[in-house]
């Protein structure tokens, strides 16, 4: 990801990868970042409010569907996804440009049956995927509806940022 780049961030929950992503991306480049649960999309956008990061929005919608993606979000060249998936949604084939880059976590590469989900990052190139294997990972699986509430989780206390001062993202090194 690099400056002026457009990102789509798959199963971004509240923006927190969307925001680190928005840094790196900076006033330049745009970050939309996809949720299927509207509930950390609210979540999300009130905390993004105060990171005063206007290249970031996030959205509810299913990733696995580019018909509920924001249209601008069409035109990202770089896709990341933030779950487990059990192959690359044909219909991304049909919405991502040529020499789009996607890193996923994907299951059954060693074999079927296997259990291993390993990352890969595939660039689109003449209508196929090309695929670079990185280690086994462990990801939340996709999920492609949202689960009811029993009650609502409390939003977590804020510390304001000082008059004048731009609200930082805690990185841990």
């Amino acid at each position: 990801v690099q400056p002026g780049d457009t990102v789509l961030d798959l199963g971004a929950g509240t923006g927190y990868g969307s925001a680190l992503l928005g840094e790196l991306v900076g006033p330049e480049g745009r970050v939309f970042g996809l949720e299927i649960d509207p509930s950390l999309v609210a979540r999300g956008q009130a905390e993004l409010e105060h990171l005063e990061l206007p290249q970031v929005s996030l959205h509810s919608g299913n990733a696995l569907d580019p018909g509920t993606w924001p249209a601008d979000a069409q035109q990202a060249t770089k896709i990341t996804v933030g779950f487990a998936l059990e192959q690359i949604p044909p219909a991304w084939f049909d919405t991502l440009g040529e020499g789009a880059v996607v890193v996923a976590p994907l299951a059954g590469l060693g074999g079927a049956g296997d259990g291993q989900v390993h990352l890969v990052r595939g660039t689109f190139r003449s209508g196929e995927l090309e695929l670079e294997t990185f280690e086994a990972v462990r990801y939340v699986p996709t999920r492609v509806d949202v689960p009811a509430r029993e009650r609502e989780t409390p939003a977590l206390p804020r510390t304001e940022p000082k008059t004048g001062a731009r609200a930082k993202l805690p990185v841990v090194s």
